[in-house]
C-alpha cells in the first residue's frame, strides 16, 4: 500500500471498459530527496468504480490529491531517447482531494468553529481534568 500527496501532470480520463465498467487513468508525481538530491517518482494509477465519473472533473492538471494506492509495482519503459525510465503503477483505492488556496492570497483561511462544537466546548469541565495531569 502506498499513501502519498501526489502532483496531478495531466488531467483525469475515464474509459468505459467492453464489459461496461468504469475506470479512471491518472498521471501524477512525487519527489524523493532534498535540494540537489530531489528526483521526480512517476506513477501511472488506474480507479475503478462508476464514482470514477464524478472524479474524474475534479482531477485536473496541476492539482494535488492525497492518494491511497494498492498493488504498486514498478513498469519500465523505453523513452523516445532510447533511455529507460521507470513508472510506478498501482490500483487506487482512496483518494482525497486537495483544497487549493484562494488567487486572492495564499494564506489559508480557519475554519469558524461550528455552534455544536462550542456547545460541546463549553459544557466539558475541563479545569478539573488540568489538575490530574501529571507534568
Amino acid at each position: 500500500m502506498l499513501n502519498k500527496l501526489v502532483r496531478i501532470t495531466r488531467d483525469a480520463e475515464v474509459k468505459v471498459t467492453q464489459n461496461g465498467k468504469r475506470m479512471m487513468s491518472l498521471s501524477c508525481v512525487y519527489d524523493v530527496g532534498f535540494g540537489d538530491n530531489k528526483k521526480p517518482v512517476w506513477c501511472d494509477f488506474t480507479m475503478w468504480g462508476d464514482r470514477t465519473e464524478n472524479l474524474a472533473q475534479y482531477l485536473t492538471k496541476g492539482r494535488q490529491a492525497a492518494l491511497n494506492v494498492d498493488d504498486v509495482e514498478p513498469h519500465a519503459y523505453s523513452k523516445k531517447d532510447g533511455t529507460i525510465a521507470t513508472v510506478l503503477r498501482g490500483t487506487i483505492q482512496k483518494i482525497e482531494i486537495i483544497k487549493q488556496a484562494s488567487a486572492e492570497g495564499s494564506k489559508p483561511q480557519q475554519a469558524q468553529p461550528r455552534a455544536q462544537d462550542l456547545a460541546q466546548s463549553k459544557s466539558n469541565d475541563f479545569d478539573d481534568f488540568v489538575d490530574t495531569i501529571p507534568f
